[in-house]
């Protein structure tokens, strides 16, 4: 409303007088009386003021009660009083804020129990003698065990923090072979530095964690209609970036991240993290992050949220260990909210007081890797890996169907345009292949299926990738079937496969080749589209593949289609011999490496000597094919025992034990969702796998 509403000129002296005044403020006229209009407009403002007051009164007293009664609560956890204690117990915090340290406003923050774990995150004001600042803390209370994930103090003129948190919680699990931890920072805010990393997990586990350079996120790594991360080319990226280390099996590649990510073979809108391969990681906390106005009040809650999720991931690579359904749990398993990462504690076992299995819907895996003058190194994961260095085996025993499989490299060529040949053995496999009975390679990957349903991409290793039939897609001419971000496509006589990363695969019809000749390889190119040529005979049978940098590999094979010498571009070559039954029994290579390998009767193997007359690994397998047993060069052993398989899917017995080479158990136990499992423990300390 105008000012003028509530004022009145004097018409002899002009002097402007309040509405309310019955005469001339200067020169003493008296006025009439004020109109009805006037005292109304008078009356309606002055009420107007009058709410306006009560309500912002209101409004300071709501919000003076929020705070009083959120201090209050706060105030009243353990956590609040020991973390004052600690505050005003530290030389560093008395020396910024000298004596007399005492509180400087309420405390701000949250407070609650769920899963029987108190949670409790506050920041607050404390003053003393000549200085100010704020203390921050983030902590847990199971079982009135109290632990601080984060606790410190910043002064009111500083921008570095004084860290109090408590040296963390020392975790003593069984030993495993020794392994080194990289993080690297991959795009991270700088508000979000990982230098506490490598001194927390060295008190908290006793392992070693090296923390890399920081390394900026490439726009290719971002999918652009979801504007999200990668994880899985993540992975790609940096085993690239960091060959070295990619290529030694006891080193742990980690990388965090603060950008949104998503995992493309699973159909999810997000993932806070991606393990891979038992070794690799993405971490994300971009998910995590709290509300922004409460992120504000305690920067240390974002942090301790990080630190949780990335605990719980070098725990499980680096010990190899099993999730948790208990939310409590530092192995907490899912697809978790920033609440939730928040319950999780520093121990295995959490409020439930004893191990609840997570379920798993993949399969039990025991991978184990053998590098010449190196220990043997095993995990209880899964691993689809081919090391790079001569004479290097991959060992792997693939439980749910009893299957041991064996990769290795055999030729490795360098430069702009690599190439990886790798060789597989799988059992229970009695097809002659290009390296004898159930023996491929790596460019002899096949397509089977069934025309307008389906199509199957068969690896070397005998693992495949399932595509289903589409209707036609527009820009697509001829027969069309996808499989998760893959898409494959007959026509004019040939399949081409394009695959996620843009690479493709060619697998021309070959009605007259022999066996799964009919549609093996014949070709491919990088994402970039250099092609990789292949030659092949007329039964299709591989004579020679030529990078696009014109390195080559050349084949020779034997009366019975089997590989019996290679060479490569730089003069090194590799022969193959087969045994009487047609299984591959001496590997032996220009430079004096020699392998050589046994069978049972079944064709299935026994043995792998390494350049040394003791074995890198033996196999023992029971009656129907099943691997049981697999003993390592010092002696270590792996022992798996098996069970009829309770729903019937298919395999007449699943694994339910597994004793590992420190002499611990594994207890498995199927069920329609997948399998649940223990702890490793001693054989006398079975325990519930779920509660």
């Amino acid at each position: 409303m105008s000012e003028r509403q509530f004022t009145r000129s004097c018409p002899l002296c002009g002097a402007v007088s309040p509405l309310s005044t019955p005469a001339c403020l200067r020169c003493n006229h008296a006025f009439p009386p004020a109109t009805i209009r006037q005292t109304v407009s008078f009356s309606y403002k002055k009420t107007l003021y009058w709410i306006a007051g009560v309500l912002l009164a209101a409004a300071f007293l709501l919000v003076a009660a929020v705070a009083g009664f959120l201090h209050a609560r706060l105030s009243s956890t353990m956590a609040y009083r020991e973390a004052l204690k600690l505050a005003k117990a530290s030389p560093a915090v008395e020396a910024v804020l000298g004596k007399d340290i005492h509180l400087r406003s309420t405390a701000l923050g949250v407070a609650f129990t769920a899963q029987g774990s108190e949670f409790v995150q506050f920041s607050v004001a404390l003053a003393g003698s000549h200085g100010a600042g704020h203390l921050y803390a983030v902590a847990n209370s199971i079982h009135q065990n109290l632990r601080f994930s984060r606790l410190s103090f910043l002064p009111a003129a500083g921008t570095q923090y004084i860290d109090l948190t408590p040296m963390p919680q020392r975790l003593t699990l069984p030993p495993v072979p020794a392994k080194r931890v990289y993080l690297i920072p991959l795009g991270l805010d700088d508000s979000e530095p990982l230098d506490w990393a490598p001194a927390y997990y060295n008190a908290k586990f006793g392992i070693d964690v090296v923390l890399l350079p920081a390394v900026p996120l490439t726009e290719k790594l971002v999918d652009p209609k979801r504007r999200q991360v990668d994880s899985e080319s993540c992975v790609e990226y940096l085993r690239r970036l960091y060959p070295e280390l990619d290529a030694d099996p006891s080193t742990l590649l980690i990388a965090v991240t603060s950008r949104d990510v998503y995992i493309p073979s699973f159909n999810w809108a997000y993932a806070e993290n991606y393990r891979y391969d038992g070794r690799f990681a993405v971490v994300s906390y971009a998910r995590l992050r709290p509300p922004a106005i409460m992120s504000r009040w305690n920067p240390e809650w974002l942090h301790s949220r990080l630190q949780k999720i990335l605990t719980k991931n070098i725990a499980m690579l680096y010990f190899d260990l099993p999730m948790s359904s208990d939310y409590t749990s530092l192995l907490s398993g899912g697809v978790l909210s920033g609440s939730e990462v928040d319950l999780m504690g520093e121990t295995l076992i959490g409020a439930e007081g004893t191990w609840d299995s997570f379920i798993n819907a993949d399969e039990p895996t025991i991978t184990i890797y053998s590098v010449p003058g190196k220990p043997s190194l095993w995990r209880m994961t899964d691993s689809d890996e081919a090391l790079p260095q001569h004479g290097a085996h991959v060992f792997r025993a693939d439980l749910a169907n009893g299957l041991f499989i064996d990769r290795t490299a055999d030729f490795r060529l360098e430069g702009q345009y690599p190439l990886l040949f790798t060789r597989s053995y799988r059992n229970q496999d009695n097809i002659s292949r290009s390296f004898g009975i159930g023996a491929s390679d790596s460019l002899d990957i096949f397509l089977a299926g069934q025309m307008g349903v389906y199509v199957d991409l068969i690896y070397e290793n005998g693992g495949r990738l399932h595509f289903v039939h589409v209707p036609p897609q527009p820009g697509l001419t001829g027969d069309t079937y996808v499989a998760n971000g893959s898409v494959a496509v007959y026509a004019r006589d040939g399949w081409t496969v394009t695959q996620r990363d843009r690479s493709r695969l060619y697998f021309p019809y070959r009605p007259k080749a022999l066996g799964y000749n009919v549609t093996v390889l014949a070709g491919y190119t990088d994402p970039a589209g250099h092609k990789y040529e292949m030659e092949r005979n007329s039964s299709g049978e591989l004579l020679s593949v030529t990078t696009p940098s014109g390195q080559w590999l050349h084949f020779e094979r034997d009366t019975q289609h089997r590989v019996q010498r290679i060479s490569d571009s730089t003069g090194r070559a590799i022969t193959y011999d087969y045994d009487l039954h047609g299984c591959l029994s001496k590997v032996a290579d220009s430079e004096g490496y020699t392998e050589l390998y046994t069978y049972d009767d079944k064709f299935q193997m026994l043995t792998v000597r390494q350049g040394s007359s003791i074995p890198s690994i033996t196999n023992e397998y029971d009656i129907s094919g099943k691997i049981i047993s697999q003993a390592m060069a010092a002696g270590e052993q792996f022992l798996y025992h098996y069970t009829s398989d309770p729903q019937g899917r298919g395999n007449a017995t699943v694994p339910d034990v597994i004793t590992d080479p420190r002499g611990l158990v594994t207890h498995i136990q199927y069920n329609s969702d997948g399998y649940i499992q223990s702890l490793p423990l001693p054989a006398e300390r079975r325990e519930p796998l779920h509660k």
